[in-house]
């Protein structure tokens, strides 16, 4: 896991952070790496500034509402135990306010980064849906744990920065279905006791009939490039 996926992680455990805002701040980590991988000339600012600056907007994004101090404070309290082994309260003071500030100065830059456009579809809200379409297919144990195989690896698509934007650029305004239709299809291919489904019967009723190739393709661009997450952890 790389050290900022980690950070944010860490500090979303504290701030009790739901999933869906926790993949909002990395997919926005995602998009600002992008952006500067494609102006290589110009500064970054500090990846766990970056980091927790993510985190705040994306509680506002997906209405989590989390106090900018308690953000600050617990990003604080993650940088010193990762870096001194020691974790270290913030005492408000001068260099709490020179971080509040920073941030506030960080968010306006990620925001202009994002060209304004803070809302992340995601694949968790597809799956339910998928998992019920195909209810009469199978029982509920079989659909129960597809279902939680078919969230883990969508956790793990969507800290992949390489994987995510590969998928995304492929994808578009699809992305959120398409990895959702995948990791279920994925893992029914996985469950050797359970009858292979036809791709028609998984994607129907969210995909029309005439776009079922081009949705093949990205469900194999989907099962490749996860199978290169695995290989590279």
């Amino acid at each position: 896991m790389d050290t900022h996926i980690k950070f944010m992680v860490d500090c979303s455990d504290l701030l009790l952070l739901p999933q869906p805002t926790l993949a909002t701040a990395i997919i926005y980590h995602h998009k600002h790496s992008h952006y500067y991988s494609i102006h290589p000339t110009l500064s970054q600012m500090d990846s766990e500034l970056l980091s927790a600056t993510c985190l705040h907007l994306a509680c506002k994004t997906t209405e989590t509402p989390r106090k900018l101090r308690d953000i600050i404070n617990v990003g604080y309290y993650i940088s010193t135990k990762q870096s001194t082994g020691t974790p270290t309260a913030l005492v408000l003071g001068e260099t709490y306010w020179q971080l509040k500030d920073t941030m506030q100065k960080s968010e306006i830059i990620l925001l202009r980064i994002l060209s304004f456009n803070t809302m992340i579809h995601l694949p968790y809200q597809y799956i339910p849906a998928v998992i019920y379409s195909i209810r009469g297919h199978a029982s509920q144990p079989y659909l129960r744990r597809i279902a939680q195989s078919a969230f883990i690896l969508v956790n793990d698509l969507v800290a992949s920065f390489g994987t995510w934007m590969k998928i995304e650029s492929r994808c578009g305004e699809y992305t959120a279905v398409t990895v959702a239709l995948a990791a279920v299809y994925i893992n029914l291919a996985s469950v050797e006791s359970m009858p292979m489904l036809d791709l028609k019967q998984v994607c129907r009723g969210f995909i029309r009939e005439a776009h079922m190739h081009w949705v093949k393709g990205n469900l194999c661009n989907v099962d490749l490039n996860y199978r290169q997450v695995l290989i590279q952890e």
